[in-house]
């Protein structure tokens, strides 16, 4: 579910991001200042007025008014004039960064890193839904200064344009799912990115979840005189970056990220429909990621077991998200299937599905990440015949499915799969002695 204020944020947040009314403290500022009245009938003449003042006499009461003052015109600038609102986010970041930088270490949130973090996620939001060109570069001037926005290109890197959706993860409320929330406090502003199932996404990459994928994101700039540099980072790369010569980590909510994958699902898979009529849900059958292969991380496929879905792994696919090295290590992927199959028809599937994987992913086997997939399996471990090992991940001890090497390479990956015509099974291979 998307909402238009953030979930759970303080008085004090929802008044700094709020364009409506000010922060109690700075509007008592502006009363001291003189600058109320003026202010409600011509906010853009107050807020170059404060910032005339703050800027012969700067003061940090005068700073978070100023601040508050610029976002809150650029909200009220966005429909009409993108530019300007760009401006004017800007100069309140600009005026909030030292102070948000500061205060990572410390806990509890602060008027500057609660703007800060609004403006960057604003920017985010503006450029997704700006021009589609792929401009790195935009002069957006504001009251401060006539800004030079750039596009940062780092291999951590990404374009909000790259989205079909950019928000904020503090915007979004997951309904349906039991797990703990887990977030990793830091600089910037946790976003999510979304990118919707289009035929030719899922043509392309054919593990892409009917509902789309969620990413993980952080929006923060960098300032250098009136240059400034948009960073977008993709969290599932490295969730922390260097800031002024300093590695802090990065705000992020990876929680959000994995609910958003089911942002656009248009079909919901009943458990007990799946065991009683399973061949209405052979549509689902198959291995779905959270995000596209990457050759560097090794496979960890997750099975379910009786009577459930790859949706009950999202709990525990939370928990091991939330763990950097799993992420650094490790490419998360889901095998969904109809329990309600015969045991050796799900062990077909899921051999099938896991032999295209090497087949479109590593033909030549030559990737050793490959060598090293691993597999866990929930319940119904012995109904897909695959060796047996122990492991643990992220305080979580389970029977795991390892494919030693000399399983995968260089022999076939698995045995040809049996034959189902219309629905049916023949060839299948003798029951093994127990």
């Amino acid at each position: 579910m998307m909402l238009d204020r953030p979930v759970g944020a303080t008085k004090a947040a929802r008044s700094l991001t709020n364009s409506t009314a000010l922060e109690p403290g700075n509007r008592e500022t502006l009363r001291n200042e003189d600058l109320l009245r003026l202010y409600k009938d011509d906010a853009l003449g107050a807020t170059r007025t404060m910032a005339e003042r703050n800027r012969k006499q700067p003061t940090v009461a005068r700073r978070h008014a100023l601040a508050e003052m610029c976002s809150d015109s650029a909200d009220r600038m966005t429909a009409d004039d993108k530019v300007g609102a760009l401006g004017l986010y800007l100069d309140s970041a600009s005026l909030t960064a030292g102070p948000a930088l500061a205060a990572v270490r410390q806990s509890g949130e602060s008027v500057d890193s609660t703007l800060y973090d609004y403006c960057a996620s604003r920017v985010a939001r503006l450029i997704r839904d700006g021009s589609q060109s792929r401009l790195t570069s935009i002069v957006a001037p504001g009251i401060l200064k006539k800004w030079r926005l750039n596009l940062a290109g780092g291999p951590r890197d990404v374009d909000p344009r790259d989205y079909d959706l950019v928000v904020p993860a503090a915007w979004l409320k997951s309904k349906g799912i039991k797990w703990e929330h887990i977030v990793q406090d830091g600089f910037g502003s946790a976003m999510v990115g979304h990118r919707s199932a289009t035929s030719e996404r899922q043509k392309a990459d054919p593990m892409m979840p009917d509902g789309g994928r969620g990413f993980p994101l952080n929006a923060s700039f960098r300032f250098s005189g009136d240059s400034v540099t948009f960073v977008l980072q993709d969290l599932m790369s490295a969730s922390d970056a260097t800031v002024d010569g300093r590695t802090v980590p990065l705000e992020a909510d990876f929680s959000a990220a994995v609910a958003f994958t089911y942002y656009e699902r248009t079909k919901t898979v009943s458990k007990i429909a799946a065991l009683l009529r399973p061949g209405e849900y052979d549509d689902m059958i198959g291995m779905y990621s959270f995000e596209p292969f990457k050759e560097d991380r090794i496979p960890l496929i997750l099975v379910h077991g009786l009577m459930s879905t790859a949706e009950g792994w999202l709990p525990f696919v939370n928990l091991l998200l939330a763990d950097p090295v799993v992420r650094e290590k490790y490419q998360i992927f889901l095998f969904n299937y109809p329990t309600g199959n015969p045991i050796a028809a799900n062990a077909a599937d899921l051999r099938a599905s896991l032999e295209k994987f090497t087949k479109d992913n590593d033909p030549k086997h030559r990737n050793p990440k490959m060598r090293k997939m691993v597999i866990l399996g929930e319940s119904t471990r012995k109904n897909h015949q695959l060796p047996r090992s122990q492991g643990g991940f992220g305080g979580f001890f389970l029977s795991a499915f390892q494919l030693s090497a000399f399983q995968l390479y260089p022999k076939p990956l698995f045995p040809r799969p049996p034959v189902r015509p219309n629905g049916c099974f023949r060839d299948l291979p003798p029951k093994a002695n127990s």
